[in-house]
């Protein structure tokens, strides 16, 4: 059974393996892990666009080692809170979020006002 790190390292190989340098690689899709954390993941400052679908995470902790993220994909996942206050500190850049089916509690589901907040000083352009 794989768990994200699992599904990470295995990106990075792939990449490797086909001559590029994992380090300049700004779009990542990580897909179907059994249990994951995101705080498991090591840093990488160049990502820009993420994918972290059905890989079971239950929170956006440890999302600052992907502080450039604009486009953040956390479908499928067992998130029952999104803490947008938490991303907004870990990704700044954050401009599009999608949520499609978690667990969401109601309460829960709604991201901040824009554009009183500004969404992290850029207005949240897509959020699903």
């Amino acid at each position: 059974m794989e768990s994200i790190l699992d599904r990470y390292l295995e990106q990075k190989k792939l990449y490797e393996q086909n001559g590029f340098n994992f380090e300049n690689v700004e779009d990542l899709v990580i897909r179907n892990a059994v249990s994951g954390n995101i705080q498991d993941l090591p840093g990488h400052p160049n990502i820009t666009s993420l994918e972290i679908s059905n890989v079971k995470i239950a929170t956006f902790r440890g999302m600052n080692v992907f502080e450039r993220v604009q486009v953040l994909d956390a479908s499928s996942n067992n998130l029952r809170e999104a803490d947008f206050e938490q991303l907004r500190t870990s990704c700044p850049s954050l401009t599009t979020l999608t949520l499609n089916y978690n667990p969401l509690n109601r309460s829960n589901h709604s991201p901040p006002r824009v554009p009183q907040s500004g969404f992290f000083d850029n207005p949240l352009h897509t959020y699903r």
